[in-house]
Parts: C-alpha cells; structure tokens; sequence
C-alpha cells in the first residue's frame, strides 16, 4: 500500500510539535511493508527541512528510502 500524507498540520502539527499518533501508525505500515508519501507543497530549503525533521528524529524510517516525497 501506498500512503501520502501531508507535512504541514498532519506531520508536524500547528504548534511544530510532531503529530505522535499519526508517526506511530505510519512506522507501524512501514514495517508491514507500506511505502510512506510525504505529500507536501514545500519546495527548496523548506521542504528538505521537512525531510530533516522526519528523518533526524526517526519518525520515519528511510533507510532503504521508503520516505519519498511529492509535490502536490
């Protein structure tokens, strides 16, 4: 399965907080396999800072690069 999810308000809540809940279930598909879409409008500067933010602090996993992401 494939799962697109927005950065802004879904990801990284309003107060720049991470969204726990929403992490937890997306790690948990990742391990089942599922591939993770960071469906975001950023681009430049600002969307590699949402990359950072997933992948420095492990909300995702991407090791074998199973973040990748999409210009909506």
């Amino acid at each position: 399965m494939i799962i697109a999810v927005d950065f802004d308000g879904t990801v990284q809540l309003p107060d720049k907080s991470p969204n726990i809940k929403l992490i937890a279930s997306l790690r948990a598909a990742q391990r089942r396999g599922d591939t993770v879409i960071l469906w975001t409008s950023r681009e430049g500067k600002s969307l590699y800072k949402a990359l950072a933010f997933c992948r420095e602090r492990k909300h995702l996993e991407d090791g074998d690069e199973r973040i990748a992401f999409q210009k909506c």
